[in-house]
């Protein structure tokens, strides 16, 4: 007690001095700086309870930056914002779907099963009506197995991390890109004893924690299975490793945490994000016939056939019941008028081109361009379409398509043939063609038919493009993005002159393959690339598919989120 009182009378002494000293000394602090181990420490320990998940990978990773944290807490953060938008709680009865024991290729898994209903009897464990005792969803010491779930948490719970399962598995055919069909006869057995038929296999694209996507490839499609099954055995045999704890999992590659379950009773679920196939591309698509039928640019039965066997890339598949499409039906209702055949015949490419000029449109295109011209190869049928702004451009655009086909084909332009507008009868185009030794035949006035070849195409262009653009719904700002996807498949795809070949492949001299096509319209996400974002922005944005890139492996995309 004497120590203190004289440390105090030292230390709180009130005399002017003295509060000047102290003064100074306050004012002469200087903070130090905190490294990023000493940060993420702070950081780590006063996370609330919603981010115990993070935590506990953060804690069993090594090497972990704080920037790599950062970015983890804020997709983290994002995750949890959505989820909360959505959850709603209900009720699970007893009549619903319950855990039991099951098989996948053999082996035990975790199935869901219905529970009997309109059983009069009384189960032997509760004495209650309506089910039997293997049914019963009363335990032992007495508790209820039903619990509350929420929308938030079904919507991932959908994914049951089965550790029996010998194989990923799903009933859904819209989970799975790249879908190949199995003809094989191959079966799984589920609980019952019951056989089902594996449809196919494909890929099931997931978002990882830090937004990286995750491939899950050779999953089995299975019509009638109850839940998706994701294998643990299956991800143990690609070096990966599933962690449980208490009340989640982690799923892990290497060091790296790539995703995360949550336990919803005695069973862990998937609680990560799904890329769907639908929601690229499979919307509105009820049957395979229909998805490749939107793929195509809305061809009929006889042209989808053809191109099948014309083409690599595209399964056999089977219309089934005919319905009527919506997109063709506002794109296509006309009556022919035009011949299909030229009264020429041509032995080779490029021995007669016919040309003509779509337009004015009544909406100008996104890149300014109100007309389009095109050109068509009698021999092949191949298509080359050029959009302008002025009909006066068409000069040039001749002596375009001139140069790169001659150069690609290895043959000489001839002869082209158009109708007698002034953008093909004038100083420009007879220059062109005297310097070239190419011959103009030139339709009789009025009478568009003798260049039945161009005018029938121009119109087989807008009914795709029509098509395309109703079936999705697209503004018709994008009509020239419609005609450039409808000119590539066209060229993709057989025609009444070639029922055998395409004519890219009469053209090019190779067969084409098509299995990259897309639905055109459809939405989805495009990766961002590394060199054009900083670490904590977005690596992906929403966009709308508007065709393929014909001078680059690619598609063309729209932007959404602008």
């Amino acid at each position: 007690m004497h120590a203190w009182v004289i440390l105090r009378d030292f230390y709180n002494r009130t005399t002017l001095h003295n509060r000047v000293e102290m003064t100074r000394r306050l004012h002469e602090f200087k903070m130090e700086n905190v490294d990023d181990s000493r940060q993420l420490v702070v950081l780590i320990s006063s996370l609330p309870t919603d981010y115990k998940l993070i935590s506990s990978i953060v804690e069993n990773s090594k090497d972990i930056t704080l920037i790599e944290v950062k970015e983890k807490l804020l997709k983290e953060h994002e995750r949890l914002q959505r989820k909360e938008t959505t959850e709603k709680a209900f009720p699970v009865s007893s009549n619903g779907r319950r855990f039991k024991g099951g098989q996948g290729n053999g082996r035990k898994g975790n199935y869901l099963r219905k529970t009997n209903t309109g059983i009069k009897g009384n189960c032997f464990k509760c004495g209650q009506v309506g089910h039997y005792k293997r049914d019963c969803l009363k335990r032992s010491n007495g508790e209820e197995e039903v619990a509350v779930f929420a929308a938030g948490e079904l919507q991932c719970e959908e994914w049951l991390i089965d550790s029996g399962a010998t194989s990923h598995m799903t009933p859904h055919r819209s989970d799975l890109f790249e879908y190949k069909e199995l003809k094989t006869g191959q079966q799984v057995s589920i609980a019952d004893g019951k056989k089902l038929q594996v449809a196919g296999v494909g890929t099931v694209k997931l978002k990882g924690l830090d937004g990286r996507r995750i491939m899950m490839v050779d999953v089995m499609h299975i019509p009638g299975l109850d839940k998706r099954l994701l294998s643990v055995g299956k991800l143990a045999g690609r070096g990966t490793r599933v962690e449980f704890q208490s009340s989640s999992c982690i799923i892990w590659s290497a060091k790296r945490a790539i995703a995360s379950g949550k336990k919803i009773g005695k069973a862990y679920f998937l609680d990560c994000e799904q890329e769907e196939a639908r929601l690229v591309e499979y919307a509105g698509a009820e049957s395979e016939w229909e998805l490749w039928h939107a793929r195509l640019g809305h061809p009929g039965r006889s042209g989808m056939d053809k191109t099948q066997r014309a083409t690599s890339g595209m399964p056999a598949v089977k219309q089934g019941i005919e319905k009527l499409c919506s997109g063709c039906m506002k794109g296509k209702l006309t009556i022919d008028t035009f011949p299909s055949q030229s009264l020429t015949r041509t032995s080779r490419v490029l021995e007669l081109v016919h040309t003509d000029v779509m337009g004015p449109m009544k909406t100008v295109s996104k890149g300014g361009a109100r007309f389009v011209l095109t050109f068509v190869d009698d021999y092949s049928r191949f298509v080359a379409a050029y959009f302008m702004k002025h009909k006066s451009e068409v000069a040039a655009r001749l002596s375009e398509f001139k140069a790169l086909h001659e150069n690609q084909w290895g043959k000489h332009l001839e002869c082209i043939r158009s109708d007698n507008g002034t953008e093909f009868v004038n100083k420009k185009i007879a220059h062109i063609c005297a310097r070239n030794g190419i011959m103009h035949q030139r339709t009789v006035p009025y009478s568009p038919q003798q260049n039945g070849v161009a005018e029938r195409m121009n119109r087989t262009i807008t009914e795709k493009a029509r098509s395309m653009l109703y079936s999705k719904g697209i503004d018709m700002q994008w009509w020239a993005e419609a005609v450039s996807t409808a000119v590539y498949l066209i060229n993709r795809s057989t025609n009444s002159a070639n029922s055998d070949v395409t004519p890219f492949e009469v053209g090019f001299k190779m067969k084409p393959s098509i299995e990259h096509l897309r639905v055109f319209g459809s939405q989805g996400y495009a990766h961002i690339d590394d060199a054009k974002r900083t670490k904590l922005e977005p690596k992906s944005y929403r966009c709308m598919f508007l065709g393929y890139a014909e001078n680059t492996k690619g598609y063309r995309v729209f932007n959404l989120e602008r």
